[in-house]
């Protein structure tokens, strides 16, 4: 998968994004390494309000594919790179833009790091990723158990909203 921003393919992944949700109600086994295969992390900072929040609901969606145990959309070996998502460069983002999303996503934001504090009280990251830093992994880990997240409970109905999933266009 190439790492470059692509407005138009974006926009298409997002409406897809957005239509599995709305016929589903939720996260439900999507399709993330083929036709909604794309770098969402680029979009984390994005001018566009909706670019950044489609952005962080898909990374909150590959995240919950893999704590529902419905797959594994990250890959483990660099050789994976065209077809799964990089878990360090979306680490790296949200990490970098966290106050920001914070502010403006707070629901988002919470349901990511309640995901993240859920895997990583039942996954070994560290094994997971072999080609991330052991380090930079474990700084991660620091960060994200050290957050106190009031709300545990993952609303996907106030998640939805904030992304606007529901919105009539």
């Amino acid at each position: 998968m190439i790492s470059i921003k692509n407005y138009t393919e974006f926009e298409a992944k997002i409406s897809l994004l957005y239509e599995c949700i709305r016929e589903e109600g939720d996260f439900i086994d999507f399709a993330w390494c083929t036709w909604l295969l794309y770098p969402y992390y680029l979009h984390f900072d994005d001018v566009i309000n909706r670019y950044r929040s489609a952005s962080l609901l898909a990374f909150l969606g590959l995240l919950m594919d893999w704590l529902d145990g419905s797959g594994f959309p990250f890959y483990r070996i660099r050789k994976e790179l065209h077809d799964s998502h990089d878990f360090e460069k979306y680490m790296d983002a949200f990490m970098q833009h966290q106050i920001t999303i914070k502010g403006e996503f707070p629901h988002i934001y919470s349901s990511i790091i309640s995901a993240l504090q859920n895997l990583i009280s039942s996954e070994d990251i560290i094994a997971t990723f072999l080609y991330v830093d052991q380090q930079k992994l474990r700084n991660f880990i620091t960060f994200i158990l050290s957050i106190e997240n009031q709300e545990r409970n993952m609303e996907f109905a106030l998640v939805f909203e904030e992304a606007g999933v529901f919105k009539i266009c």
